[in-house]
C-alpha cells in the first residue's frame, strides 16, 4: 500500500474504517506529504486517525462533515428547488456530532 501512497496527490478514504469502533486505515502517518490532499469522508469522529497524521504531516485535509453537508445541500436544492441553507446546515450538524455521546 505504501507504493500507492508515495506516489499519490490525493488520497480519499471511501470506506467505513477509522469511523468510531473500526479499524483505522492502514495508512502510516510517516507516508504522507505536504504536498498531498487527504479527504476522508468519514464523519464520526470528525477527525479521523488519518486527518490527524495528514495534518501533523502538512497535507491539505478536508473531513467528512464536508461530504455529509454538500450531498444534503444537493438534496435540498432537488427537492425544493430552493438554495439550501448551507450556513445553518453546518451547524445543527457540527452541534449534532458534538453532543453525539449525548444520544
Amino acid at each position: 500500500m505504501k507504493e500507492f501512497v508515495d506516489k499519490a496527490e490525493l488520497i480519499v478514504n471511501a470506506s467505513s474504517m477509522g469511523m468510531k469502533g473500526k479499524n483505522d486505515l492502514p495508512i502510516k502517518k510517516n507516508w504522507l506529504r505536504p504536498d498531498q490532499t487527504v479527504f476522508d469522508i468519514v464523519y464520526d469522529p470528525p477527525t479521523t486517525t488519518l486527518l490527524r497524521n495528514a495534518q501533523s504531516a502538512g497535507a491539505q485535509t478536508i473531513d467528512g462533515l464536508e461530504m455529509l453537508l454538500n450531498q444534503g445541500a444537493i438534496s435540498f436544492n432537488l427537492w425544493t428547488g430552493k438554495d439550501a441553507p448551507i450556513a445553518e446546515m453546518r451547524r445543527a450538524l457540527s452541534q449534532k456530532l458534538m453532543n453525539h455521546g449525548d444520544d
